[in-house]
């Protein structure tokens, strides 16, 4: 199930930013793989995929947080 996060899933890689500043942050995170799963943001966390995204480069929103996986 690709949209899924189960507890049988593997991540290679875990990222947990937070953002506590009143504007956007953008942070370079250390990977050689540059494709990662949402699986928490701003609005919402859980075991689904909230998306993706590819770069080393992440924005994340004003007084949030974001946890993202590579498997």
């Amino acid at each position: 199930m690709k949209n899924t996060v189960t507890p049988e899933t593997e991540w290679k890689s875990i990222a947990v930013i937070v953002n506590a500043a009143k504007v956007s942050k953008t942070v370079t995170l250390d990977s050689d793989n540059e494709e990662w799963t949402v699986i928490a943001n701003g609005n919402k966390a859980g075991l689904e995929t909230l998306g993706t995204l590819s770069g080393k480069n992440i924005t994340v929103a004003p007084i949030s947080a974001m946890i993202l996986v590579q498997e």
